[in-house]
């Protein structure tokens, strides 16, 4: 049994499909070796990819982020490096390149591998050259509501042909992913929203939610939906022209208003367009956002406690504390329309005139 490649990507090199992005990740964790070491993460990350890594042997320590940007930047990355870290998880956020060259430098002058996160930033580009290129493993990710949306499946790419083998190789004791896989991905999702909208839930009570998943996180996926993926590849460069005319209208429309664009580097792939709205007010907004039927998220909080004892870092983390009490996503994908953005943009132009409750 071989494991199918993949091709399409942006980068041009072939990769090895899996279940989820999560998966890819694993893989990249044993085609290198990482168990038993530590690997720089940013503390906003999706969790399950925190779970993912706990589970391949790995230990994230966590850094902050910029608080205007959600993303990683290179101080951040500094001032949480220990000698033990053996790796850096580079995250695209939000399609935005973060400075990769910057942290591939760091990366090898300490003896680091360096994986770059891509699962929402497909497209994105970083002086003239398409992320994914400038570490040594790629990450990227297809399922609802990403970039490149196939409903599901991941992807990881790598340098060194004897990583490709190692990667290749753990993946083909993985399981087929079937319609069990994708029930048990859906209960996860709808368990997760449940209790992020719950009160009373705690970190430990989503952590819980992870570790039930565990049995299906990490598959095989079958030529149906590689297929899949290899035809939503080939609609990417209409889908970014789209969304890249979403977000230059959605930055015109509320040019001058209380919700703030969050600055977006050249060659940047929209997954979302974000905006920062003052902390008293961001949640009002967000009510009347959902009153009104539009959809919008505020992604991601920091995640530490979710992971206590499992994972090291600091004790706090102002930066992605900060940019989480503010931010706002807004959708660029083909599910909204210039009209919409226009009477969306008028509706947060009129809840952030009123004075603060």
């Amino acid at each position: 049994m071989t494991i199918p490649a993949l091709e399409g990507l942006i980068d041009g090199r072939s990769a090895l499909v899996a279940s989820r992005g999560t998966a890819a990740l694993m893989a990249a964790a044993h085609g290198f070796g990482l168990a038993g070491h530590d690997i720089l993460v940013p503390v906003n990350l999706c969790p399950i990819a925190v779970a993912g890594l706990i589970w391949a042997g790995v230990r994230p320590v966590f850094h902050d982020v910029d608080p205007d940007t959600g993303n990683a930047r290179l101080e951040d990355i500094a001032a949480a490096w220990q000698p033990r870290c053996g790796a850096i998880l580079a995250v695209h956020n939000f399609g935005m390149p973060v400075a990769i060259d910057a942290f591939a430098a760091f990366a090898a002058a300490r003896g680091m591998r360096l994986i770059e996160d891509c699962c929402n930033a497909v497209g994105a580009v970083w002086n003239s050259r398409p992320v994914g290129i400038f570490g040594d493993a790629a990450i990227y990710s297809f399922g609802p509501g990403k970039i490149v949306d196939a409903g599901g499946g991941g992807a990881v790419t790598a340098n060194d042909p004897a990583v490709i083998e190692a990667m290749a190789g753990w993946l083909e004791t993985r399981p087929l992913a079937d319609e069990s896989e994708r029930r048990a991905d859906a209960d996860m999702e709808a368990a997760v929203r449940a209790l992020r909208s719950d009160r009373l839930s705690t970190p430990a009570d989503l952590r819980r939610v992870y570790e039930g998943y565990r049995a299906f996180v990490a598959m095989r996926i079958g030529p149906s939906r590689i297929v899949a993926i290899a035809d939503a590849l080939a609609a990417l460069p209409a889908g970014l022209e789209r969304r890249r005319s979403m977000a230059a209208r959605w930055r015109q429309r509320l040019k001058g208003g209380g919700a703030r664009p969050v600055a977006a580097s050249e060659g940047n792939a929209p997954w979302r367009f974000n905006v920062l709205v003052d902390t008293a007010r961001r949640d009002t907004l967000v009510v009347a956002l959902r009153c009104a039927g539009v959809p919008c998220s505020t992604w991601y909080p920091p995640i530490a406690a979710q992971f206590v004892g499992e994972t090291a870092g600091a004790e706090s983390y102002p930066g992605a504390e900060h940019f989480a009490s503010r931010v706002v996503n807004l959708w660029v994908d083909e599910t909204i329309t210039p009209e919409a953005v226009d009477a969306t943009a008028d509706l947060i132009l009129r809840v952030l005139e009123r004075p603060a409750a």
